[in-house]
């Protein structure tokens, strides 16, 4: 999914330390948390339904949470998922 100008969401760095992308994505022949060479991680709709939840547990109370929840039920709609 492509992110929408209206949904980039900016994360400070505090923020960002809470969003380890290793709770949600492991190597497939390593047990290593490590970039490697590629270019791209491909995460499943349900690993990202995972960074979702953690991103709105981080985001909640904030200012942009609400369009963090509106960006999460966009991306459930169009994926016809439920979070």
């Amino acid at each position: 999914m492509k992110a929408r100008p209206k949904y980039r969401i900016e994360f400070t760095k505090e923020e960002s330390r809470q969003m380890n992308i290793w709770e949600f994505y492991s190597n497939k022949n390593s047990d290593k948390e490590q970039w490697g060479t590629g270019l791209f991680r491909y995460l499943s709709n349900q690993q990202i339904l995972e960074v979702f939840r953690k991103a709105l547990d981080v985001k909640r109370g904030k200012e942009d949470y609400e369009l963090l929840k509106d960006l999460v039920d966009v991306f459930c709609k169009e994926k016809n998922l439920t979070l």
